[in-house]
């Protein structure tokens, strides 16, 4: 898989999971690499995390969430 096209599976993960996940669960249920998860997580966060954003991703060490703002 490329990273464009894992973006919208990890998103959907982590909308749908309604809690933490790591990078490496990420990693493991979309038969990835860590460092892809990693690099895609940076371009999700640049996408939500802004003030007239209503979705951020919250990282909390290696855990990631969806959360509204």
């Amino acid at each position: 898989m490329n990273k464009e096209s894992i973006k919208p599976s990890i998103e959907s993960l982590l909308l749908v999971a309604n809690k933490e996940l790591s990078a490496k669960k990420l990693a493991e249920i979309l038969a990835v690499g860590e460092n892809e998860i990693r690099e895609v997580i940076i371009s999700i966060k640049e996408r939500f995390n802004k003030p007239d954003s209503g979705i951020h991703l919250a990282v909390n060490g290696d855990k990631l969430q969806l959360v509204s703002n």
